[in-house]
């Protein structure tokens, strides 16, 4: 009984591909809570099962029908902006916004603003979430 209500929960989660605007990731911080881990390698870049976080958390959301991504960077932005390049391996438009002064999440996200259409918008955490299913 209880696999049957998990299986109707899940077709009533289940999201129809669309256009979901633009989507923008903050993955500007120290990611101080991992201690030495981040010391040489942005948060996001950090492996799990052998791929980094945000290349998981990038394909979900190409594999959702998402193609305009833009991701704030800070700590070790040229590390983090190498690894990314302009999204083409997942087949996504990706552009880095730079975060100079890491201040919070709500000045990353004014830096999106230039890439905002007048439309909702999708705000993630580059350094949490993916190997989920966004669509």
């Amino acid at each position: 009984e209880i696999e049957a209500l998990l299986e109707k929960n899940n077709q009533q989660l289940a999201f129809e591909p669309m256009d979901y605007g633009p989507l923008f990731g903050v993955a500007a911080g120290r990611g101080t809570r991992l201690g030495g881990l981040t010391q040489d390698i942005p948060k996001p870049l950090l492996e799990v099962g052998g791929r980094p976080i945000i290349f998981r958390i990038l394909e979900g959301l190409a594999g959702a029908g998402v193609r305009d991504v833009t991701v704030i960077t800070g700590h070790l932005a040229d590390v983090l902006e190498t690894a990314l390049g302009v999204g083409g391996r997942w087949g996504l438009a990706l552009r880095c916004a730079r975060q100079g002064r890491l201040d919070g999440t709500a000045t990353a996200t004014a830096l999106a603003r230039p890439f905002l259409r007048d439309s909702p918008f999708f705000v993630w955490g580059g350094g949490y979430g993916g190997g989920g299913r966004y669509s």
